[in-house]
């Protein structure tokens, strides 16, 4: 009784080692992919972030242009549709 015990025990702990090593490589599994989604949501940011820049420049730089466009000669061109009317 007592060798089926030790045997039992023995069975029992190397059991709970497997399942303990196997727990080890399934976390590292995880926390592998949790990095790659971290790097990606960052890589995602930079790109929205220059993307918004990007943007923001080309509005600025149109807004200019129509301006200089607009006001070339030195004064802008009065809009005729409101020439002393009410819209």
């Amino acid at each position: 009784m007592v060798l089926a015990t030790k045997e039992n025990y023995a069975r029992a702990l190397a059991n709970s080692l497997t399942n303990l090593t196997r727990f080890v490589e399934a976390a590292k599994i995880l926390a592998e992919a949790a990095e790659q989604a971290a790097n990606d949501y960052r890589a995602v940011d930079d790109q929205s972030a220059r993307s918004l820049n990007n943007i923001n420049y080309l509005l600025t730089t149109a807004t200019r242009q129509a301006q200089a466009a607009r006001h070339s000669g030195g004064r802008p061109v009065p809009d005729v549709r409101y020439d002393g009317e009410t819209p």
